[in-house]
């Protein structure tokens, strides 16, 4: 028998021992970490606290050398110290680190003598490719009460933090860009939490899911006959705010009376029910808007409000598509989401090959962060024994089979991919009479990421 668990940065074990078998080592068995307070010292720092002052114990000297150390026979080992009265006769200590930092230590106990080998160092090499990515999910999340449902890992995420934290503090208006499915409702809902209006409403309106007539009477709510099928009074999502956070998604769509009604609200707080003869309600409402399209553009072509756009974007963010993300966070959403499917589905998850996470790495993602989940998820769920091979993922992504089957087997994934992209890039070219911003949007990609994937592949008329 063996035990596991790890000490990291920032963080407690809780508890402080698991029973497992070294070759069945499972990332899920993270869940024992908790994040603790801020400024609070974790054991790995008064571990480490220990090595500096020269103090005996496996975790203190491999902490100072940085390296993995396995004690064959603790009773003979010189670094050995039994700090509990369990019979621990073998030891396996292995420091890991987390974009160049140290970070944390993994340590596993056995009752026989000279247990652990090289093979075992392996496996918990392989174990940390997954565990890097849950020590970013525990550091940045801070104290987000809804941190179950996103994943913030990478400099994008940490750049939107520490945005997020500065501007909740205000009642401002937000405006986000960005594509479809890209996380724009859940980082509304991340500043709604850090403010002080956290306990008060948080309602998403989807602008673009309402016709004219029907989205000022949803939103400031109407009087009974005041139209064709208002048979009763209805009260509106901003008075039903009152004290919260409205987010108006795709706030493009919307209508300029619309939206002049809008103003209203963010200048007065005042809000006029459809049909309504009395006075103006009074409402305390924050407003964050989000656009897929460029609002200014459609200023231009009169069609947004220019007195609306400049009060909106008192706070503007650009959130950026999935695709021009950088391979780690990638492969971090990738792990997050199936281990969401996990538990949703109840089905272990084992593993995902190589080749399965090459294509979800080179593949565009139109869907964003939204289809990746759908992916990942589906994913699982029809995977032999928990292992999501690359028929699991080809199944779920737009590649034509008869396109796949032409490019010869035997190039590699990468390259296999690069030839279907290149050839997919000139045929929307082509069919558009090589207008880029048209083949672009047919391709579901921005102008700017159509012109560098020209450029890369060297593509000419």
């Amino acid at each position: 028998m063996s035990y596991f668990f790890v000490l990291c940065k920032g963080c407690t074990p809780k508890p402080p021992l698991y029973e497992k078998e070294p070759q069945r080592i499972e990332y899920e068995k993270l869940e024992l970490i908790s994040h603790s307070k801020v400024g609070e010292f974790s054991p790995l720092e008064r571990i480490k606290e220990r090595a500096l002052e020269g103090k005996k114990g496996i975790i203190p000297h491999s902490l100072e050398t940085f390296s993995p150390y396995i004690a064959k026979d603790c009773k003979k080992d010189p670094y050995y110290v039994s700090f509990r009265e369990e019979r621990v006769l073998s030891q396996l200590a292995y420091p890991f680190e987390v974009d160049k930092e140290q970070v944390g230590i993994i340590l596993i106990n056995s009752q026989f003598k000279d247990y652990y080998r090289d093979f075992h160092l392996e496996i918990i090499k392989n174990l940390l490719k997954n565990l890097s990515f849950e020590i970013r999910y525990l550091n940045f999340y801070g104290s987000f009460k809804e941190k179950k449902d996103f994943l913030w890992i990478g400099k994008f995420f940490k750049d939107m933090d520490e945005f997020a934290k500065k501007i909740a503090q205000s009642d401002d208006p937000v405006l986000f860009y960005g594509e479809t499915g890209s996380g724009k409702e859940i980082f509304s809902r991340y500043i709604h939490f850090l403010s002080k209006r956290k306990d008060r409403p948080f309602i998403p309106i989807n602008c673009s899911s309402f016709p004219e007539e029907l989205i000022s009477s949803e939103l400031f709510g109407h009087r009974k006959g005041s139209f064709t099928g208002a048979l009763k009074d209805k009260v509106g999502q901003i008075q039903i705010a009152d004290g919260g956070t409205v987010l108006l998604d795709e706030v493009q769509d919307s209508t300029l009376r619309f939206q002049h009604s809008l103003l209203r609200v963010i200048e007065n707080g005042e809000i006029q029910p459809i049909g309504s003869e009395e006075k103006p309600l009074i409402v305390d409402v924050r407003i964050i808007a989000s656009s897929s399209e460029d609002l200014e553009k459609l200023i231009k072509e009169k069609k947004f409000s220019d007195s609306l756009y400049y009060r909106i974007k008192a706070f503007k963010f650009y959130i950026t598509p999935l695709r021009e993300r950088d391979n780690e966070e990638k492969r971090g959403f990738i792990i997050y989401f199936i281990k969401k499917a996990e538990k949703e589905f109840k089905k272990e998850f084992k593993e995902i090959t190589s080749e399965a996470m090459d294509i979800l790495l080179n593949y565009h993602f139109p869907g964003n962060i939204r289809e990746l989940r759908g992916i990942m998820r589906n994913a699982l769920l029809f995977s032999e024994d928990g292992i999501i091979r690359e028929k699991d993922i080809v199944n779920q992504i737009s590649i034509p089979k008869s396109i796949i089957q032409l490019i010869p087997e035997e190039l590699s994934l990468n390259e296999r991919i690069k030839i279907y992209e290149r050839e997919e890039i000139i045929k929307s070219l082509k069919e558009t009479n090589w207008n880029v911003s048209k083949a672009a949007e047919k391709l579901q990609i921005s102008r700017q990421d159509l012109q560098y994937k020209i450029k890369k592949y060297k593509i000419t008329s």
